[in-house]
């Protein structure tokens, strides 16, 4: 695995968490002194085959899974080189195929939640040269593993400000995951509310657990509560928003997921969903009309 600290000349970094299959998550970061770099699976023998960068050894990693280079025009692209898919932006791209990558992308590979962090002067002092920037103003990355990216010039922070102002309502489910790291915890927990009671996967599962609820016997719809937390946490709109904050969430390792999950809990009641003391379940709200 590569260490957290930055060499002294880096295109760009890799940085966030990854999990295991228990669930349990490690901060770290990867960082990339050549271009074109790719990064995958490690091998047996330490490191995956040449110029691969160590991403970790889980089983869904490719040997050579991502490549990301950067454009004539100073944009930078990521390609998926794997039969297993990557997420970036919340937008699924499969092999072969590349997508434009910005300041703080969010990048879902495997097991891995990461964000693309690029030197603050990168912008202004671009360059299409493939060995690693010697301007002293690009020697090194400063890297803080962001739970929020900021947007990247003062106007779209107040437009972002302005946005932060808007209620959410019942309605609120068309944001985006770009949007997502913009709003506030408490508005980020409502909207996984509001989702998790629409998804269709929650509803495959709660047809398993149709209950009798109310005087009048009826019937409802209900899954439990762990449903919900790893549609949640597994889901690509929310995912490495919820694993970012693990990541770098200052509380004791077990209590940074239960601090999530307990403020998800409160926000059920609230977009419709029905808990059922008796047997613990959540019963689903109602679909809400386009």
């Amino acid at each position: 695995m590569n260490s957290s600290t930055a060499p002294s000349l880096s295109f760009f970094a890799l940085s966030g968490m990854q999990q295991d299959d228990d669930l349990n998550s490690t901060s770290y970061s990867v960082f990339a002194s050549s271009l074109p770099a790719i990064f995958g699976r490690e091998t047996s023998t330490g490191t995956p085959p040449p110029p691969s960068i160590s991403l970790g050894t889980h089983k869904l990693l490719s040997r050579q899974h991502i490549e990301i280079d950067q454009n004539d025009d100073c944009s930078w692209r990521i390609t998926c080189l794997s039969k297993n898919f990557i997420v970036v932006d919340g937008v699924q791209i499969n092999q072969s195929e590349s997508t434009t990558l910005r300041h703080r992308s969010p990048i879902k590979i495997a097991n891995c939640y990461l964000y693309f962090l690029l030197p603050e002067d990168t912008a202004a002092n671009c360059s299409t040269s493939k060995s690693p920037p010697t301007s002293p103003k690009k020697k090194a990355i400063s890297i803080s593993t962001p739970t929020s990216p900021a947007p990247s010039s003062p106007a779209k922070k107040k437009q972002k400000t302005e946005k932060k102002e808007e209620p959410i309502t019942l309605q609120t489910t068309n944001v985006t995951v770009a949007e997502i790291n913009e709003l506030s915890m408490t508005k980020i927990i409502r909207l996984a509310a509001i989702d998790s009671g629409q998804a269709n996967e929650l509803r495959a599962l709660a047809e398993e657990n149709v209950v009798v609820w109310g005087t009048e016997d009826a019937t409802m719809a209900a899954v439990k509560r762990s449903d919900i937390v790893n549609y949640v946490r597994g889901s690509v709109k929310y995912g490495t928003w919820w694993a970012n904050i693990c990541a770098t969430s200052e509380l004791e390792e077990g209590k940074k997921e239960k601090g999530l999950e307990k403020a998800l809990s409160k926000s059920l009641g609230d977009v419709g969903f029905v808990r059922m003391k008796a047997n613990g379940l959540w019963g689903l709200p109602e679909v809400l009309e386009d």
